[in-house]
């Protein structure tokens, strides 16, 4: 729930379509408090034939600039895609240009269905992912680096890893 004014001096970014809520959401932080209601609100069947699934390389480079931007606002600095919007597309071709990213990604998204199809007990659904999932094994060194940081940090896995662009690198003294 949010103050309508708030929602309406944020707005939605076309740009992050696919990650644009936690776009939102970061973006919405510099106006108070971003609180987690303890309730499961809604129930999302989650396939791998939904879009999000097949996106989800896009979704988690758009997650991680929206978590490179917010860390960018809190040192006080202007958001960088303000000035210029191409910036999120050549952020997001550059990431899935590099080697092992887009099949880690899609790797680890199965990983995470089939754990979802387990704990919901439809165990069909669960070994199909499992069979796909081997197109996407990667033992490259990059790949395997990929994972390990994704596995402990999540979405902001990659987030103080040096760029080609100047304006979003950050540094962990940036956190709030």
């Amino acid at each position: 729930m949010l103050r309508r004014e708030s929602l309406l001096s944020v707005p939605y970014r076309k740009a992050f379509d696919g990650a644009e809520d936690i776009d939102l959401v970061l973006r919405l932080a510099s106006f108070g408090k971003i609180l987690n209601m303890p309730s499961v609100l809604l129930k999302y069947r989650v396939h791998s034939a939904q879009s999000s699934f097949a996106n989800r390389p896009r979704q988690t480079v758009l997650q991680e600039l929206a978590i490179r931007l917010y860390y960018i606002r809190c040192s006080g600095n202007e958001d960088p895609v303000s000035q210029r919007q191409e910036l999120v597309d050549d952020f997001v071709a550059w990431r899935l240009a590099q080697a092992g990213y887009y099949k880690t990604r899609m790797l680890l998204t199965m990983l995470r269905y089939v754990s979802m199809h387990i704990k919901g007990g439809e165990y069909g659904d669960a070994v199909q992912l499992l069979r796909q999932s081997s197109r996407y094994l990667d033992f490259s060194y990059r790949a395997l680096i990929i994972v390990c940081k994704v596995l402990v940090n999540s979405s902001g896995a990659l987030v103080h890893e040096k760029t080609p662009f100047n304006m979003l690198n950050t540094s962990p003294e940036s956190l709030p």
